[in-house]
């Protein structure tokens, strides 16, 4: 599947005033099928391969009203939304002069010499900061209209960026399906234990499920891994009702369906020995399960998945945006912070040691 970029260039029309423009480069993507073509493979739904990233190149200077308008009310958005998916490369200079004299730089800009400045604070948070995305977020932030002045002086600098509000994720999955299985195990057990305390996390055992209408206004499930599946999901559904820390029931969940767990996991095995690993009774759990309310709570789940209109699992949604996986989803998901959380910074001063 191929993806086209239009070519956009953005003029700044006042005299002079042409700093800001945007190069995008074609990029492509492709879908796969993941498996050996097993018959439990076939089943999967097709799943992203990871699109090239496209590279945008993005020329301004810092009080152009155009290229404060276009930065705060444009690109901001679209670095929100779209960050992982672009190679941003930003040039905070515009209709500078630079002149040599005397073994000396001298920049002269279209705004004053307090635009140099500004220009020089962009280039150094660029330089310091050691998150691209977070030094973006940062320019974005000196470049707004509620800042003093023209913005992108010492004053914004220093402003305290706003206190985040915690990330929204939605995780869509089956307790069999081995792709949630793995992303369990190598993923979400990290991101729980380290980031809890920064997100909003909601998940939704159910899957690919198909749920028959009955004459007598009953519901029949039937899972894609077979009724195994469908018990193993309303063990899920249980323990997230039953378990009121959540984080304690997101881990709880975790636990069974880590690959180390028997069989496929998320079974009255796997349920006791993950109670008793962390201090539960499982018996109210798979007491829920077998009887009405897991009937009840397994329908809650089918029917926010449906109206969620998702296509395949594992299926994770962040600040409602589709999000496509890497091999890296911890520091995906830290990029989405503007000032680095205590987990992010640690992760990143441990990666450069």
């Amino acid at each position: 599947m191929k993806l086209i970029i239009i070519i956009v260039t953005f003029v700044c029309v006042t005299v002079k005033c042409n700093a800001i423009s945007l190069d995008y480069y074609y990029a492509a993507s492709d879908f796969y099928r993941p498996g050996n073509g097993s018959e439990e493979d076939s089943k999967q739904v097709l799943t992203f391969v990871e699109p090239a990233k496209v590279r945008i190149s993005v020329f301004y200077e810092v009080f152009c009203p155009h290229c404060r308008s276009f930065v705060t009310e444009t690109f901001s958005p679209v670095l929100e939304k779209l960050g992982r998916y672009l190679d941003i490369y930003t040039y905070p200079y515009g209709n500078a002069n630079t002149v040599k004299k005397n073994n000396k730089i001298y920049f002269t800009c279209q705004h004053g010499p307090t635009e140099c400045y500004g220009n020089k604070l962009h280039a150094c948070a660029l330089d310091i900061v050691k998150s691209n995305t977070n030094a973006l977020k940062y320019n974005i932030c000196m470049m707004k209209y509620s800042n003093s002045n023209q913005g992108s002086d010492d004053n914004a600098a220093d402003k305290e960026i706003e206190k985040p509000t915690k990330l929204n994720i939605k995780y869509y999955y089956e307790t069999h399906c081995p792709y949630c299985r793995n992303f369990e195990t190598d993923h979400f057990r990290e991101i729980i234990e380290k980031l809890h305390h920064y997100l909003d996390i909601q998940t939704y055992p159910y899957g690919n499920v198909n749920r028959l209408h009955l004459p007598n206004n009953t519901f029949e499930y039937v899972c894609q891994h077979g009724p195994d599946e469908c018990y193993g999901n309303k063990l899920h559904a249980c323990a997230l009702d039953l378990i009121k820390n959540h984080t304690a029931a997101l881990l709880f969940n975790n636990c069974m369906m880590d690959e180390s767990q028997e069989n496929k996991g998320s079974d009255d095995k796997a349920a006791d020995k993950c109670a008793s690993n962390m201090g539960y009774d499982s018996n109210g759990i798979k007491e829920c399960a077998l009887g009405e309310k897991g009937s009840e709570l397994f329908n809650y789940y089918g029917e926010e998945t449906s109206k969620a209109k998702i296509r395949g699992v594992p299926n994770i949604w962040i600040n409602g945006s589709k999000y496509i996986r890497s091999d890296d989803v911890m520091e995906d998901i830290c990029e989405y912070f503007v000032n680095p959380i205590p987990p992010c910074e640690n992760k990143s001063s441990t990666e450069n040691a």
